[in-house]
């Protein structure tokens, strides 16, 4: 007989918020995590126990503690990973800043445009190098997510740029415009952990569920080149893990009522909690042909399952359900092509950028106990490299670096629809190294960085996700 192997390609990973760390909740959204790849892990290591024996052969071996690490990479995609971005920001929500003010819009033509207010200071919180989202003009090309350039006239005029070559400016006066920031800055207090489940139903079997529960986000990594998606992954500690027979927060303990007869489109059964509803994937113990059924309706111990039933199945055989994750974010990836690099505030042209933030988790672990009990925050480091051309515009970048100063770094992404997620880093002090020629090509310059804290933003990354 054929053995049912799992595969990749039907093996689903979803992941649903904890309300207690490390509890698996019975309860939620569930949601697909999107990976090209995965590396979710739970180790048990054992070690041979540390007697010298007379013929040189250990008698015995003693279990470490467990370590629940790995994580996914994918691409930038809207609305697919803000619940990643908060976890390890330690953010409970994105925090929006709205300015409803009437303006006055006017193009530098040098690729900015100033958006003035009349009297008052109603820009003076805007921050400064990050996106922002222009509303209410007539011109639609001024309805559009521009970055801000600089706070005028200490707020009452704010300068946007572009973010991409083809976006334009118009001047049009008495406007009743609507200017929106929506973010998160690195720094929170608000711990947020999720159970991950990865399913291999397609076994058919007790504990093809895997549930790792105490999901933190750790490290969060971002490589932007030409062309091509923006790449983008996750590292994770968590607390523990668990095979179950049935997937979060769906029907389970569920059997057989009675001997069923294929080609049975109905079929009895008993004893469970939750009660299977449309859309829910159900699979038999012993369904020799491991098909996996969608459930189409459900009353009174009868589910009424598509396609109809393979194989006859026996009296009380036991029956595994899962309720399919939601699909998080828009489909549609970011592109590289779509949203520049700026450094101190001005576009230059990079070849490469890539960054990586850290909370430095660390497990809590206790005599008595092979699995951490909690998650405690370190040092939350900001660190990357950009590799811009070496020309004459890159010249005051590697002065300020050689002073000793501190510049901007904003990482610009956006997709077809408009769009745009910008990881902002306020405050990099950048390491000196000498451009090298390695061949009779353009000379690339290297600029290893990292992030100060920003004393005025309070933080030293933040993270701004804004939908067209």
């Amino acid at each position: 007989m054929a053995e049912s192997i799992a595969r990749g390609s039907q093996t689903e990973i979803v992941y649903i918020k904890e309300t207690t760390a490390g509890s698996v909740p019975t309860s939620g959204s569930v949601y697909k995590i999107k990976a090209a790849s995965e590396s979710f892990e739970s180790q048990l290591p054992t070690e041979f126990d540390g007697d010298i024996a007379s013929d040189g052969m250990k008698a015995s071996t003693v279990r470490q503690l467990r370590t629940l690490t790995g994580g996914f990479s994918s691409q930038v995609e809207k609305g697919a990973y803000n619940d990643f971005f908060l976890s390890l920001l330690r953010q409970s929500a994105l925090t929006t800043d709205t300015y409803s003010v009437t303006v006055t819009s006017t193009d530098n033509g040098d690729g900015t445009c100033t958006i003035a207010a009349g009297s008052g200071t109603p820009f003076a919180d805007v921050i400064v190098n990050g996106p922002i989202k222009v509303s209410g003009f007539s011109s639609s090309a001024m309805n559009d997510i521009f970055r801000v350039v600089e706070v005028l006239s200490s707020g009452l005029s704010v300068k946007i740029g572009k973010i991409s070559d083809s976006q334009s400016f118009a001047a049009e006066s008495t406007v009743s415009a609507t200017l929106t920031q929506t973010y998160a800055k690195n720094g929170g207090s608000y711990p947020t952990s999720f159970t991950i489940e990865k399913r291999m139903s397609q076994v058919n079997t007790e504990g093809s569920f895997i549930r790792l529960s105490g999901e933190q986000v750790n490290t969060m990594s971002l490589d932007v080149a030409p062309g091509g998606a923006p790449g983008l992954s996750f590292e994770f500690l968590g607390l523990n893990n668990t095979f179950a027979n049935d997937g979060v927060v769906g029907p389970y303990n569920w059997v057989i009522d009675g001997a069923q007869t294929a080609p049975d489109t109905t079929i009895a059964i008993t004893g469970g909690t939750t009660d299977p509803q449309a859309g829910d994937i159900m699979h038999i113990a012993g369904d020799a042909t491991n098909t996996r059924y969608t459930v189409s309706s459900f009353a009174a111990g009868t589910v009424t399952v598509s396609p109809t039933l393979q194989d006859d199945i026996a009296d009380a055989d036991k029956v595994f359900f899962y309720r399919p994750g939601s699909d998080a974010g828009s489909g549609q990836k970011m592109e590289n092509n779509l949203g520049y690099m700026t450094l101190d505030g001005d576009q230059h042209c990079i070849t490469a950028g890539n960054l990586s933030l850290t909370s430095n988790l660390s497990p809590t672990n206790c005599v008595g106990d092979d699995e951490a009990t909690n998650l405690v925050e370190g040092s939350r480091d900001v660190t990357g490299t950009i590799t811009p051309y070496f020309c004459k515009t890159i010249q005051p970048i590697l002065t300020s670096i050689r002073n000793g100063s501190t510049f901007p770094i904003v990482f610009f992404m956006a997709d077809v629809s408009g769009n745009v997620i910008a990881v902002h880093v306020p405050q990099a002090k950048a390491d000196q190294e000498l451009v090298k020629r390695a061949d009779d090509g353009a000379l690339l310059q290297n600029i290893p960085f990292k992030s100060e804290k920003n004393t005025a933003l309070g933080t030293n990354c933040i993270i701004h996700v804004l939908n067209a």
